[in-house]
């Protein structure tokens, strides 16, 4: 789908039925932090989630969470990897990938961000879409203090000066993330079959690392 020519979605195709879903970018955040809430279960997060997204939650809740990822993915399309080394390199892949934010650790900043860079009052604006706002997020540009402190977290300092690296350790130590919960750490479904689970932590692992 191209967000420039295409109308953006509001519902999900379950079983070969479109269901409404809450496509505003509240939902997207309050997602995130219901998937990194240490203090709930598995099933209690699910459970929430379907709830946040789905005016009406589908029979098939299987299915309903594919419809869930594929919309908060932005509808990416992450194909299922069949073969155990693919397996493997996707979760590799996972660990490897630094947290770059926090949507309640950096909400003061990511507000500023938007209001500096967009004119957009986050708190006030009303019916902006998802996909919109993770492109406006994306596209914040590098001289904003939140992408700084962004690239401070996730910055590699292979090869530079040990000055260099004082500061980017100093900076990370600084700025550095008090919740560590990633989204695919959180969705480890233990009333879910094992292939089910591995498939939804790549999904929401891989979503996070073009995010990031």
């Amino acid at each position: 789908m191209n967000i420039l020519i295409d109308s953006l979605p509001d519902d999900a195709m379950i079983s070969g039925a479109a269901w409404p879903i809450n496509s505003s970018f509240f939902i997207g955040i309050q997602f995130e932090l219901l998937m990194q809430d240490a203090e709930l279960t598995d099933k209690e997060r699910v459970g929430q989630a379907l709830a946040l997204y789905y005016p009406q939650v589908p029979p098939d809740v299987e299915a309903a969470m594919e419809g869930l990822l594929w919309f908060y993915s932005c509808g990416r399309s992450t194909p299922k990897a069949k073969e155990p080394q693919k397996k493997t390199a996707a979760r590799q892949k996972a660990k490897k990938t630094q947290k770059a934010y926090c949507f309640e650790q950096d909400a003061d900043l990511i507000f500023s961000a938007f209001w500096e860079c967009y004119g957009i009052d986050l708190n006030e604006v009303e019916g902006l879409h998802w996909w919109k706002f993770r492109a406006l997020f994306a596209g914040l540009p590098s001289e904003c203090e939140f992408c700084k402190v962004m690239g401070y977290r996730t910055a590699d300092t292979a090869g530079l000066s040990k000055k260099q690296k004082q500061y980017y350790e100093r900076m990370k130590k600084l700025h550095a993330l008090k919740n560590q919960m990633d989204v695919a750490a959180a969705l480890t479904l233990a009333e879910r079959n094992q292939s089910m689970k591995d498939y939804v932590a790549r999904r929401f692992a891989e979503v996070e690392g073009t995010q990031n």
